[in-house]
């Protein structure tokens, strides 16, 4: 049987730009901290530990952008790793969740959180959020080989990269595999539940990753999530406050 990823056969991957410095700093000083294994790929040229400059190349073209960070990584890390997990910087995700045993898929290359792309149509054709995917050793050798006339091709689509990476690894017969556990709003009593398997909360701002983290350690010192109940008053607090504050490190 396929060993699936673990937190020593996987590279996270934290997805940002300068202008987005407060929610990079927010996953650095919360969910991102218990990986041993990733780095950062932004367009700020600070040199910094486990950082990878990519030029900014627009909204219109994260496409192109996604292919030249994934050139970058394989040739950096590509014998190292058997897994690389791409997370946006507006996601929080869940350690324990990720590598717990009820989230564990043994079969596939390439993972996401899979939904269908034509609902009128009702095509069996499914494309993930582009937030957090997961592309193994295999995926990954092949998605570099995309030269720019593909890429080319695939900007019909606009500045969907989660979808262009899909019809991209499609090409190549790399086919996407439901990997659950991703959501952009939840009930608040269940997000740190065990039993719901919550791998990553997307679509967050500075501030709900940081009240995020809050909940998430006073979770594991309750354990039981009904306790957390008189802490939600906490959570509304702070995930109410707004962006424009003054972000102070």
């Amino acid at each position: 049987m396929k060993e699936f990823l673990n937190s020593e056969n996987s590279l996270i991957i934290l997805y940002t730009c300068k202008k987005n410095y407060l929610k990079k700093e927010a996953c650095k000083n919360t969910w991102l901290k218990k990986f041993a294994n990733k780095i950062i790929v932004t367009d700020e040229s600070k040199k910094t530990p486990r950082q990878i400059y990519i030029n900014s190349f627009g909204y219109k073209n994260l496409t192109s952008k996604s292919i030249k960070m994934w050139k970058t990584i394989y040739k950096k890390y590509g014998k190292k790793y058997k897994y690389f997990i791409k997370v946006d910087d507006d996601t929080f995700v869940i350690h324990r969740h990720l590598f717990s045993k009820n989230t564990k898929i043994k079969n596939g290359e390439y993972f996401g959180n899979s939904t269908y792309w034509s609902k009128k149509n009702k095509k069996k054709e499914f494309w993930p959020a582009g937030s957090f995917y997961v592309l193994s050793n295999l995926a990954l050798s092949k998605l570099v080989e995309t030269n720019s006339k593909e890429v080319q091709k695939i900007y019909k689509f606009g500045p969907a990269e989660d979808f262009a990476i899909a019809l991209l690894l499609r090409k190549k017969n790399i086919k996407l595999t439901n990997f659950p556990g991703h959501k952009i709003a939840l009930p608040f009593e269940k997000i740190f539940s065990i039993k719901a398997s919550i791998v990553s909360i997307s679509n967050l701002s500075w501030a709900k990753i940081y009240s995020l983290h809050l909940i998430e350690k006073i979770s594991n010192e309750f354990q039981n999530i009904k306790k957390l109940e008189k802490y939600k008053k906490i959570f509304l607090f702070i995930k109410n406050i707004k962006e424009k504050m003054v972000y102070q490190t």
